[in-house]
């Protein structure tokens, strides 16, 4: 996926998953990881155009799919927030849910099958506030295609109008900062991706209105930087 789908589908995924009041209902739109819209009777439009992150829950999690997990952040560095894996889909990633999050799902997957993707994981915490705290990381085939992929995401970022921030703390990093609007209300997300041979990261901190900054996406994604030595 490229680094604003990715975006887009934690700020609306969260605002619609955290909206049903603590009940355990489901607001429309928002579904359990890998259920389809034709399983639950709509489709994306029904909530403004939201997406859905999706952990895959078909496939069999191997030894690499483990390892790989294993290298994400184990605590979200800011006080408040709490392991949301199951409300925001993280997970382990396959190409399909790689290819899912991207509004033109063909069109991912073809890109993610050009760069040599073969696996990623995520992980997600959310606070009362509903604010989020995401990280991701996909292991390509070889230190090339994750950079390209790196450079995918930017091109769209700029051309979606997204505003660039400097990233310092982690050496050949990009940082957007997109706010998204949608039926329940404003998405503030900053995001910060970058490469490190063969594996592209992604580390993301959102929040409805403007609670969060680009200063605790960069603490995440340097955290998240020195943790993948």
């Amino acid at each position: 996926m490229r680094v604003h789908a990715l975006v887009l589908t934690v700020a609306l995924g969260a605002t619609v998953a955290c909206s049903d009041g603590g009940d355990g209902s489901r607001q429309a739109g928002s579904r359990t990881p890998g259920e389809s819209a034709e399983q639950d009777g709509q489709d994306d439009g029904a909530t403004g155009g939201s997406l859905e992150l999706e952990a895959s829950t078909t496939t069999t999690t191997t030894p690499e799919d483990r390892a790989l997990s294993e290298l994400l952040l184990e605590e979200a560095l800011s006080p408040g927030f709490e392991r949301a894996d199951d409300v925001l889909g993280a997970g382990p990633l396959d190409l399909a849910a790689a290819a899912a999050a991207e509004t033109d799902v063909a069109a991912e997957r073809a890109l993610l099958e050009t760069r040599g993707f073969e696996r990623g994981a995520s992980r997600a915490w959310i606070d009362p506030g509903q604010d989020v705290v995401y990280v991701a990381i996909y292991d390509f085939e070889t230190a090339a295609g994750a950079a390209a992929y790196l450079v995918d995401g930017g091109e769209t970022l700029e051309a979606r109008g997204a505003t660039p921030f400097e990233v310092p703390e982690v050496e050949g990093a990009i940082g957007f900062t997109t706010i998204e609007e949608s039926p329940q209300g404003t998405f503030t997300a900053h995001a910060v991706a970058f490469t490190r041979g063969a594996r592209w990261m992604l580390a993301l901190v959102g929040s409805p209105g403007s609670g969060r900054t680009p200063d605790e996406a960069r603490a995440v994604a340097a955290a998240q930087a020195a943790r993948l030595g």
